[in-house]
């Protein structure tokens, strides 16, 4: 059988099968060369051709643009027509004369990134593009691929494209080819091609209106009557590739930039070929492409390609494509007329009168100025002005001012019942808008002649429409005034605080301290001081300074809710610019109910800030106690001082500390009080009396310095005349100064050296350490020995009889923290017998020296530490009676003469332990055993005294107790 007989005998189904079968195979076949899955090398392509899918193609002509930094575009054209082209972005130090594996990725950089482009012009067949931008996610880099590529400043070109396989925009993988070599040639700068025919752009300009919306004309007719016209959105057409095919997505409205529209106008005698990005008009060409990027004004690229037309506006269809690099001239808007005097002009033909100008001081020189064109005032223009820097100017309202410490132009333009219109600012750090044209001329100043001229101002309202306007006003500008007092009520910035009770204290004079509390806690409040004879039954101008004439000026404080003094003025020097006190109805005394009033206040703050005050106190008046301190701090004035370090001094005046609270760490601020320890410890003292007068104690003093100057001096001293006691105020001290004490002024009224009022208060809990200028000293007694020696009432380092004091080794007159035989002044080291040997103190000396002695050194010549033989005599001539004074263990010892002297136990320290030291006493004298070297002393405990061990005779020496000499131990000095 034939085979055409066996395709005639087949059934209908087979033959349809085969056929499919074969028509696969055929596409399989036909697709080979486009996509064969990478598995095998692509042929080079031929000589100045570029294959791609298996196609060839020759390349009929190359451009290179060259741009900044060493950056290529080599364009590689594969019709005449332009709109088939491969063209690449390149570096020439980074990616040309070397391989370039198209493959990866580059490194993060500042520089260009390589980046390739196919443009088919054809909307048959889809481009292709890849890039290495590791920050790019839309571009893909090669399947595989590499290229070779190289471009000289005398235009020839070199491009070598091997094995490249890449997915194009439908995600198809797509093979390409290129080899090339050949002279290549810059672009036509700065032209339009129409129809393959090059027309040169004579004029470049630009207009930029208040939406950020960009015109760019292009001319190339000198009649100006042939021009390509861009329009584009300033947030959103510079920098994207433009598909001039399609519509954007969405019409934006014209307010917010627009979408992008291109008309070449008389392009021809037949057609001014147009089309736009707007959804609604619907018409694109059909074919082509627009870029740029760049800033007209100082450099702009555009660049138009591939386009094809034919629309309802011309009679046949076009080519084009455009170039141009360069900077353009900006047409500006045709000015307005100059305004009027003092009139305020709103969209050219709405004119209104300035009939008021107020203005209120922001602190700091700033200002805020309204120009009032109602006399409703609610139609208004804010300029917020610099005084130390807008007067004299000229301003540039389309910039953001230089950053500088002064403040910064503000204008606020408000409507018909106060609505705010529009808004712009010169603020660098703000996202306030500028003006889009506009100039202000400032002159004069607040408080003599103001000048403000605003020209040619264009801005955007609140609603994103385009407003102009223009203004005028020279004259005089009065303060705003405030709104009336509120009864019951203190008025800060224009925010009512309710009084909730109302606090006064009568001082000397005719003075009142008074308190005005706005908050539960107490924190927030207004705190005055008034004279009755000064302030009261009158309208009080608080603008003015009041000189002092022996009687109180005017205090106003205001404390915020967090305590911190917000306000703080006075009569010596006022920083109120405006206000007026009133105080009648009766005086502010406990159970009276006053009227005090402050209308129309403005006080600079502690910032320099200019704040608004008014107030109307009608309450029932009830006494003032100060807050109590809070711990660990010094208030005065209301204003709260941490204590950063307590010390005490102690005097040779008998029993006189003198105790110091720091409030700065450079020590230059302080609160002293002085004290006796016996008159004015555990015990409240009242600071408004002088004490009896008495010998042998020091009286109170409350003392406050800073800087070198005492501010606050008060006395308890009958006989110090020039020093006060205080207005109103308790001293509570408990505890012992040494150890832990507590220290409580308390509701403290005191005048300085110049007779002003001061609050003070503090409160202190912990411990004081001696400050470096206390006198070393201790009392002595007269035991009525035999000797006549006289014993000290203290041990060294110690406050008080039952303190142990200082530890020190023997033969050492500083105490330390650790004692050892290796740090131990004298020690000499050990005997072939491994006993201690002193280094200074052996069989030839064995008494300290005066340099050597603890007590001579730190108490002075006329004491020292005692002889062996003055331990015995005070222990055979004194009664011991072991007990407990103030809470520690030791010795009462009882002269012949009646006179008593305490011993505390207070052990022994050996390296940087205590042992001992409640049950059992260890004293050294001034000698030395000197083999083993051990200092000599007397032993003490409840039940047993230990001192000489052994009487001499015959011929040997006495015997005493013998300890440690690196020990450290408490130091009882005697005095001859």
């Amino acid at each position: 059988m034939t085979t055409k007989q066996f395709f005639a005998s087949c059934v209908k189904a087979t033959f349809t099968l085969a056929t499919v079968v074969m028509m696969s195979a055929a596409f399989t076949a036909c697709s080979s060369d486009k996509d064969d899955g990478g598995s095998s090398t692509l042929p080079e392509a031929a000589p100045q051709t570029v294959t791609i899918d298996g196609v060839e193609k020759t390349v009929v002509r190359t451009e290179h643009i060259v741009r900044p930094n060493g950056n290529y575009e080599i364009s590689l054209y594969l019709d005449n027509s332009g709109f088939e082209v491969v063209r690449m972005v390149m570096n020439k130090e980074r990616h040309m004369y070397v391989d370039i594996d198209l493959t990866k990725k580059e490194e993060k950089t500042d520089e260009v990134y390589w980046t390739f482009e196919y443009k088919s012009g054809s909307t048959k067949l889809a481009g292709m593009s890849a890039s290495s931008d590791p920050k790019s996610n839309g571009k893909r880099t090669f399947i595989t691929g590499t290229l070779h590529a190289s471009v000289n400043d005398g235009g020839k070109v070199d491009f070598m494209l091997k094995n490249g396989r890449v997915l194009d925009e439908n995600d198809e993988q797509r093979t390409i080819t290129i080899n090339y070599s050949g002279e290549t040639q810059m672009p036509g700068a700065n032209s339009l091609i129409i129809n393959g025919s090059n027309q040169k752009i004579l004029k470049a300009e630009y207009k930029r209106n208040i939406y950020n919306r960009y015109t760019l004309l292009l001319y190339f007719s000198t009649d100006g009557q042939k021009v390509v016209e861009i329009n584009l959105n300033g947030d959103k057409h510079f920098g994207p590739n433009i598909n001039l095919t399609k519509t954007e997505s969405e019409e934006i409205p014209y307010k917010k930039g627009g979408n992008w529209s291109v008309r070449f106008s008389e392009l021809n005698s037949n057609s001014s070929p147009y089309a736009s990005g707007s959804p609604r008009e619907n018409i694109t060409f059909n074919s082509g492409n627009l870029v740029v990027t760049g800033d007209p004004g100082r450099g702009v690229s555009i660049r138009i390609e591939n386009v094809t037309t034919y629309s309802k506006y011309e009679e046949v269809g076009n080519t084009l494509s455009l170039r141009y690099s360069g900077a353009m001239t900006f047409i500006p808007e045709e000015p307005q007329p100059d305004p009027k005097p003092n009139t305020f002009t709103l969209d050219k033909y709405n004119e209104y009168s300035i009939q008021l100008v107020e203005y209120e001081e922001l602190g700091q020189n700033r200002y805020k100025f309204n120009l009032y064109t109602s006399t409703a005032k609610d139609q208004y223009v804010t300029f917020y002005l610099d005084e130390s820097l807008h007067p004299g100017q000229d301003i540039d309202l389309t910039k953001k001012e230089s950053k500088h410490d002064a403040d910064y132009w503000l204008i606020d333009i408000y409507d018909e019942g106060s609505k705010l219109m529009a808004k712009a600012s010169g603020n660098p750090n703000d996202n306030i808008q500028v003006f889009h044209t506009g100039t202000l001329s400032v002159r004069g100043n607040h408080y003599n002649e103001l000048e403000l001229t605003l020209k040619s101002g264009t801005l955007k309202d609140v609603n994103g429409d385009r407003r102009v306007i223009t203004l005028h006003y020279k004259g005089k500008a009065i303060h705003k005034p405030l709104p009336p007092a509120r009864q019951g009520y203190v008025t800060i910035d224009g925010v009512d605080k309710k009084i909730l009770r109302a606090e006064s204290r009568e001082l000397d004079k005719g003075t009142y301290y008074i308190d005005l509390i706005l908050s539960t806690n107490g924190k927030e409040r207004i705190n005055m001081v008034l004279n009755q004879n000064k302030h009261f039954n009158k309208n009080f101008d608080l603008s003015k300074a009041e000189s002092y004439d022996g009687v109180d000026n005017y205090t106003i404080n205001y404390f915020d809710a967090n305590d911190k003094q917000v306000i703080h003025t006075n009569g010596n020097v006022s920083n109120f610019n405006t206000g007026i006190l009133e105080v009648y109805n009766s005086v502010p005394k406990p159970g009276y109910t006053p009227v005090i009033k402050i209308e129309n206040g403005r006080v600079r703050d502690t910032d320099g800030k200019v704040r608004t005050l008014t107030m109307y106190c009608k309450n029932r008046f009830t006494e003032a106690v100060l807050p109590d301190a809070p711990r660990g701090y010094v208030v005065l004035d209301g204003i709260k001082k941490p204590i950063v370090k307590a010390e005490y001094t102690r005097s040779r005046r008998y029993n006189e500390y003198w105790l110091h609270f720091y409030l700065d760490n450079a020590g230059s601020e302080v609160l002293r009080i002085d004290i006796s320890k016996y008159l004015h410890t555990n015990k409240v003292t009242n600071l408004t009396y002088k004490e009896t007068q008495h010998d042998g104690y020091p009286y109170w003093s409350v003392l406050y310095s800073k800087n070198n100057r005492w501010y606050i001096k008060t006395s308890g001293d009958p006989t110090d005349a020039n020093l006060n006691t205080c207005l109103a105020g308790k001293l509570n001290i408990e505890g012992r100064i040494n150890k832990s004490i507590y220290v409580d002024l308390s509701n403290g009224f005191v005048r300085n050296e110049l007779k002003l009022l001061h609050t003070l208060t503090l409160r202190y809990l912990g411990k004081l350490t001696e400050s470096a200028n206390s006198e070393k000293f201790v009392e002595y007694i007269d035991l009525g020995l035999p000797s006549g020696l006289k014993w000290g009432t203290r041990n060294l380092g110690a406050l008080d009889p039952e303190d142990v004091g200082d530890y020190y080794a023997w033969g050492e007159t500083q105490s330390k923290t650790e004692f050892t035989w290796e740090n131990f002044k004298w020690q000499g080291g050990f005997s072939s017998h491994g006993l201690p040997v002193a280094s200074k103190y052996t069989k030839q000396k064995q008494r300290l020296d005066p340099a050597d002695d603890a007590a001579t050194v730190n108490l002075g010549v006329e004491y020292r530490m005692p002889d062996p033989l003055e331990i015995v005599e005070l222990i055979d001539k004194c009664r011991w009676t072991w007990t407990t004074l103030n809470g520690a263990n030791g010795y009462q010892i009882l002269g012949p003469n009646g006179n008593t002297i305490f011993l505390p136990a207070g052990g022994y320290c050996s390296e940087k332990e205590k042992y001992n030291n409640t049950i059992e006493g260890h004293y050294n004298s001034r000698e030395v055993h000197v083999y083993p070297a051990s200092s000599i002393g007397v032993k003490f405990s409840k039940n047993k005294i230990e001192c000489r061990t052994r009487k001499g005779g015959w011929g040997y020496p006495d015997e005493y107790q013998f300890m440690a000499m690196e020990w450290g131990l408490p130091v009882r000095a005697v005095r001859p």
